[in-house]
């Protein structure tokens, strides 16, 4: 499971709230952090389905940028939603995002995967499956 983030402060209330659950010793596998972690090193986080469609591909890769800077590249692990668009799909692969999900054809997710492969990537074909738990927090 994971934790669904659409932006900047979305993702800094996630990551700061697991930040700050790892400091104070609460098991990251239990509660309410069960759904969202998959290892007690790091958050998995997912954008809302197709949103690279919609906010671009630049809007989350600055995103992912800031946030890197911030919490540091092992504190999170980030899926983009490219909703059915192969092209945007491909364009997110070459801007570096390693998990994308992308509900393409049989061959065109071969290629993709072929991509995604020569950086040690994957390529989902669905959006995962998500309880109400996954949505972040939002600031007020």
């Amino acid at each position: 499971m994971a934790r669904v983030v659409s932006r900047l402060e979305d993702a800094r209330v996630a990551l700061a709230a697991w930040a700050n659950a790892r400091a104070t010793s609460c098991s990251p596998a239990g509660g309410e952090w069960e759904s969202v972690a998959h290892d007690d090193r790091s958050i998995d986080l997912i954008s809302p389905p197709y949103a690279a469609c919609y906010a671009g591909v630049g809007y989350y890769a600055a995103m992912l940028h800031e946030l890197m800077r911030e919490f540091g590249e092992d504190a999170f692990t980030f899926t983009l939603c490219c909703g059915d668009d192969p092209a945007i799909a491909h364009d997110a692969l070459r801007l570096g995002f390693i998990s994308i999900v992308c509900d393409a054809s049989d061959a065109i997710h071969v290629q993709l995967q072929q991509v995604a492969d020569a950086v040690g990537g994957q390529v989902l074909r669905r959006y995962p499956t998500l309880d109400a738990s996954a949505i972040a927090d939002k600031p007020n």
